[in-house]
Parts: structure tokens; sequence; C-alpha cells
């Protein structure tokens, strides 16, 4: 079990229209108070320093390609081989006639997730894609 760290106290200050915004912004996402929506941001930052670092990261890759485009399936496949180390696990949904979604976990260091998901993006028929890396500590 982890032990209770030390809450410590300090102040911020900033301009009242933007505290308002802040607050705004908390409610609508059900925050019970400033502080943890504080300690969120401060976590999500810090999970980004991490991630840009060479820091080993696990995450989850969703792309959205036409499979009707001539030899993309072939090609993710072929990338998804050259990466086999890095990938846990592949699902895949065929959302419409032409489209098909692919949601794929991986760990490794997050320069290594980054050149895959960047090769997965550049080939024809990709339409979209999004990359959430979390850092390992």
């Amino acid at each position: 079990m982890k032990k209770k760290e030390e809450i410590v106290r300090f102040g911020v200050s900033m301009e009242k229209s933007l505290l308002d915004e802040f607050d705004k912004l908390i409610t609508s996402q059900h925050y019970v108070n400033r502080s943890e929506a504080i300690r969120d941001l401060i976590r999500k930052e810090l999970n980004q320093a991490y991630v840009q670092s060479k820091a080993e990261v696990i995450g989850i890759l969703c792309y959205i390609y036409n499979h009707h485009i001539p030899g993309v399936t072939e090609k993710i496949i072929e990338i998804h081989h050259n990466y086999k180390g890095q990938i846990f696990s592949t699902l895949h949904f065929h959302l419409t006639h032409d489209l098909c979604l692919e949601i794929t976990s991986v760990k490794d260091k997050a320069e290594n997730i980054n050149d895959f998901a960047n090769r997965i993006k550049s080939l024809r028929g990709v339409e979209k894609i999004t990359v959430n890396l979390f850092a390992l500590q």
C-alpha cells in the first residue's frame, strides 16, 4: 500500500477572468475542488515531459483507415510485424463498409512508439490517428 504523502499548501496568483474560466472548466469536468484539478494538470504536464524524454512508456494508438485503398492493410500488418516486441495487442473494428478502426496497445521507449505511430500515420489510406502515451513511473 502506498504511504500517504504530506500535503503542502501554496498560493497561486492569476487574473480573475482566468480563474473564472478555470472554475467553469473544472465544474464541467465534475471536480470537487480546485486542488484536485490543479494536481491533475501537474500530473498531465509531468507525464508529457516524461513522454518527450527517452523514458519507457505504455500507450494506445487508435487509427482509422480505409481498407479499400490498395495495399494499406498489408502495409499496416508489415509495420506491426516490424514492431512486434512493442505491441501487446490490437483490436480491429469494422466501422463502415470502407472504414476500419484499430486500437493497438504498446510498450517501449517513447521515441520508438512515436516512430511506429509516424509510420502508420504516413500511409495512404490512414485517415485519423491519435496516440496516448503514459510514463511508467
